[in-house]
């Protein structure tokens, strides 16, 4: 009940998985950090700089940024309402950052990538489904002492946004 009309979104989700990988195989690549989440990124007086380099490689535009924006709140690091609130914003201070660095990338072309990038976690939904059927509290990785009902509403936020992302690419 708590996950209502999500779970038939959650199923064309999953069902769209291969458009989903198309739609990301059509963008430019960029250098990855590939786990860039808020536990890998800090600030200091001189910028940004961010810590575990192994998972480094090629990847497409907006990769990065959906996994520091949805890794965040999974871990528990941010709340969904703060990505959500941020996004937009993300992305546009992303594709000026590619622009910079000379690459002609449209911001548009950014958003695709956080979208289809985002759109690769479904299987959120599938524990989410698990975790409530079986009765157990969804958890959040770095919030082990969370009330169950604050990561419970977080992690459905976050698969919201997911839902949405999804629905943009593959509508």
């Amino acid at each position: 009940a708590r996950l209502g009309a999500r779970i038939p979104a959650a199923a064309r989700l999953l069902a769209g998985q291969d458009r989903v990988r198309a739609a990301l195989e059509t963008l430019p690549t960029t250098l990855c950090h590939h786990d860039a989440t808020g536990a890998n990124v800090f600030r200091d007086a001189t910028g940004i700089v961010l810590i575990d380099w192994e998972s480094v490689g090629p990847g497409p535009v907006g990769a990065d940024l959906a996994s520091l924006l949805c890794s965040s709140v999974r871990r528990g690091d941010a709340s969904a309402a703060d990505v959500a609130a941020v996004r937009d914003d993300a992305v546009d201070r992303y594709a000026r950052g590619i622009r910079s660095a000379g690459s002609d990338v449209p911001t548009d072309v950014v958003r695709l990538g956080l979208d289809a990038s985002t759109a690769l976690r479904w299987k959120l939904a599938a524990d989410l489904v698990a975790a409530l059927d079986a009765g157990s509290a969804p958890r959040r990785g770095s919030l082990p002492d969370e009330p169950a009902e604050s990561a419970a509403a977080e992690l459905v936020a976050l698969l919201d946004l997911v839902l949405e992302a999804a629905e943009r690419v593959l509508s």
